[in-house]
């Protein structure tokens, strides 16, 4: 069963907490709401669930038995930066963390740890809706600019590879041969090195291209080019 949220989908969230009672009652209003529940007993379980379910936002105690919310906070932000490609930022669903805590040692703990929110007991039940509903709008946000940004990377990149090999052969053409020429003599000059060029030519290309016609004769270039750049380093 594939459970990573469809476009389709209401928004999944993963709650994780001790309580039973604390655990039934987040499920019933978040289910009231829309959105897809499920649930995790401690930290532990937590992670291993939010590795498998990929939630858009996670509800979180702060103390429970086995992981206490501030640690499996930490490891959740730590394994989203493992799991992002560098040059990427991570990306990850928020954590709201709840408990009975209030003091500012624990908030500052919270946020510390990677909380994106912070919501003491008793609960306002109106307020979590809307603050639940506020971290998932800006999620989704952030995970559209990003695979935006990745498209555009992607495009940007195809474009560069495209201008810089000729259409014809599918190697390096001029524009990118003085890019490198230049690049080169700079490097082998501060390395006081030799630099060596091979000019070549295709013999009797033209008997080839009036007796067997142009068509075969770029794809006589296209191999020789091919051959040349598979025998090179």
């Amino acid at each position: 069963m594939d459970c990573i949220a469809k476009p389709s989908e209401p928004p999944l969230i993963l709650v994780v907490d001790d309580d039973r009672f604390m655990r039934y009652q987040l499920h019933h209003i978040m289910s009231e709401e829309g959105y897809r529940v499920e649930e995790a007993n401690n930290g532990r379980e937590g992670i291993e669930a939010y590795q498998t379910l990929k939630p858009d936002i996670v509800l979180m105690d702060a103390i429970m038995p086995v992981m206490d919310g501030f640690s499996c906070c930490q490891k959740l932000r730590s394994t989203a930066i493992e799991q992002t490609q560098p040059g990427q930022a991570p990306i990850h669903p928020p954590i709201l963390m709840i408990t009975s805590l209030d003091d500012q040692q624990s908030v500052d703990m919270a946020f510390a740890s990677g909380a994106d929110d912070y919501v003491t007991k008793p609960i306002h039940w109106a307020v979590l809706r809307q603050r639940v509903k506020r971290l998932i709008y800006q999620h989704q946000l952030h995970r559209e600019l990003h695979d935006a940004n990745q498209k555009l990377a992607e495009a940007n990149f195809a474009l560069e590879r495209l201008v810089s090999l000729d259409g014809l052969t599918q190697v390096a053409n001029r524009r990118r041969f003085d890019q490198c020429f230049q690049f080169e003599w700079q490097r082998l000059a501060r390395d006081q090195q030799y630099l060596s060029l091979i000019l070549a030519d295709i013999d009797y290309f033209k008997a080839y291209n009036d007796t067997y016609g142009h068509q075969a004769g770029d794809r006589c270039l296209y191999q020789v080019a091919q051959a040349i750049q598979q025998a090179t380093k």
